[in-house]
């Protein structure tokens, strides 16, 4: 298309309305000119039009659009009319909001057809952040940088909704962050006494246990310090099930959270406090 100018940059960008209008009068409209078509000369038969913020429909030969005939020119899409006949041009809104549209009028080049070309308005923001020695405190509604450590690596909290210690762990995001591992411990007699696994609240994220006992056998999980479990009374947060002479292996993508400690029993029943034969052997992963 061989451009013609605008009468003015404001010209440029029309805004379409719930009324039928005709594109040379929404371009007098936008640019605050009066004159005939809009300026252009009398041999323009080519438009570029992007409706940016909502859907439009044009029609042509003394037909006016609504809202829900003619044809559709969406939100986002640039199209390319070519050999069209300007003069008779209408255009109207879809939704109930103004739409508004980039516009250029010129002249078709022989060859040319019409297209239409979705378009990303969408722009790439730089995003920076700040280190503070103390991270600040916001009040409700306030924003702030985004926070660094001092190598410049993105500091962020972890707010997994697990318990507090899981609730504080803080994650430095960068090609070379180290990830600490599970604490383990490993029972090769796990019986009927309670027996602590954590002192203090934690997670249980690994639990594998061997029977050889030819009846089956379970791992009994309290949430409490063995001085507060009875076994066979106290009853257990979670029980493993471990089938007699054979092995159960159990990786726990969602842990399993204690707020007060982590004792373990082995015992013959689900919720009893009868002694296996032979004591299991245990393994767990925990934090």
């Amino acid at each position: 298309m061989f451009y013609e100018k605008h009468q003015n940059a404001a010209g440029s960008m029309i805004t379409v309305t719930s009324t039928s209008t005709g594109v040379f009068d929404l371009v007098n409209t936008a640019a605050s000119t009066a004159l005939a078509r809009a300026g252009f000369s009398s041999e323009v038969n080519a438009i570029d039009i992007m409706p940016e913020d909502g859907d439009i429909r044009v029609l042509w030969r003394g037909l006016d659009p609504t809202a829900t005939e003619g044809m559709l020119l969406s939100k986002g899409v640039g199209y390319t009319l070519r050999n069209v006949p300007l003069d008779s041009m209408k255009l109207i809104r879809v939704g109930a909001v103004d739409v508004s549209c980039n516009v250029q009028i010129g002249k078709s080049v022989p060859g040319e057809s019409s297209s239409a070309v979705a378009v990303s308005t969408e722009l790439e923001a730089a995003v920076s952040g700040t280190y503070n020695l103390a991270a600040p405190t916001l009040s409700d509604g306030e924003s702030d940088d985004l926070q660094l450590d001092v190598n410049a690596n993105l500091k962020t909290t972890l707010a997994t909704g697990l318990n507090s210690t899981d609730d504080s762990v803080e994650a430095f995001v960068a090609g070379n962050a180290n990830v600490t591992g599970c604490d383990t411990l490993f029972d090769s007699d796990g019986d009927n006494t309670a027996q602590q696994l954590k002192a203090t609240g934690g997670n249980l994220y690994k639990v594998d246990v061997y029977n050889s006992n030819g009846t089956a056998a379970f791992v009994q999980m309290f949430d409490a310090v063995t001085g507060s479990v009875t076994v066979g009374t106290t009853t257990p947060k979670y029980v493993f099930f471990i089938p007699a002479g054979g092995a159960a292996s159990m990786d726990l993508v969602v842990p399993v959270s204690f707020s007060t400690a982590i004792t373990y029993a082995c015992t013959t029943t689900p919720t009893g406090n009868g002694d296996p034969t032979a004591g299991l052997t245990c393994s767990f992963g925990y934090k």
